[in-house]
């Protein structure tokens, strides 16, 4: 498994029949099990260089808030777009105005516009507390995507760690379903 898998991957994902974004392996599990992940919108299962960033920041997922979700995406399919191309050329990609500008409110987000630094998201769908949404936590361990996500940290990018060539923030380690013993043991 090579770092570039997660663009791959993610570049499959689509708009159903029933106007949801998701990737195609969590079509069957997010039709039949309850949830409240807001699938109106493309997800986002990362932001910034993926490919080239040295500095990878683990995350719980993006979240969604009522007016802020469709800001990000007021131009339609132009903002659609511009999101999908992020997701498929992130090495390229203009990554400002991305979470409806909100990476660029935070303390790391000129690293991510400078492509020192690139955000993953344990699951890439929205939602607004993943905290305080058990439905959602126990969905994460059925996910096809979510375990995809999963196996490529820990056969890419921790790997990369150890021999000091990423360096890995884990903001929300527990959604990865990862002890803090295990990422200390990748991590540099």
């Amino acid at each position: 498994m090579d770092i570039e898998e997660i663009v791959g991957y993610w570049s499959r994902q689509l708009k159903t029949l029933e106007a949801q974004w998701l990737h195609p392996d969590d079509k069957e599990i997010l039709g039949r099990r309850p949830h409240s992940f807001n699938l109106d919108f493309p997800a986002a299962p990362y932001v910034g260089n993926i490919i080239g960033a040295p500095i990878i920041i683990l995350i719980a997922n993006p979240g969604y808030h009522l007016t802020a979700t469709p800001y990000e995406f007021r131009c339609g399919e132009a903002d659609i777009r511009r999101h999908l191309k992020q997701i498929s050329h992130p090495d390229t990609a203009d990554w400002r105005g991305a979470g409806g500008g909100y990476y660029e409110t935070v303390k790391y987000g000129q690293m991510i516009l400078d492509g020192c630094a690139a955000v993953v998201d344990a699951c890439a769908y929205r939602s607004e507390r993943i905290s305080q949404e058990p439905r959602n936590r126990a969905l994460l361990e059925d996910l096809p995507s979510v375990h995809f996500t999963r196996r490529w940290l820990l056969n890419c990018v921790l790997p990369l760690a150890r021999k000091g060539q990423k360096l890995v923030v884990a903001k929300r380690w527990s959604l990865w379903n990862m002890a803090r013993r295990s990422l200390n043991e990748w991590t540099v």
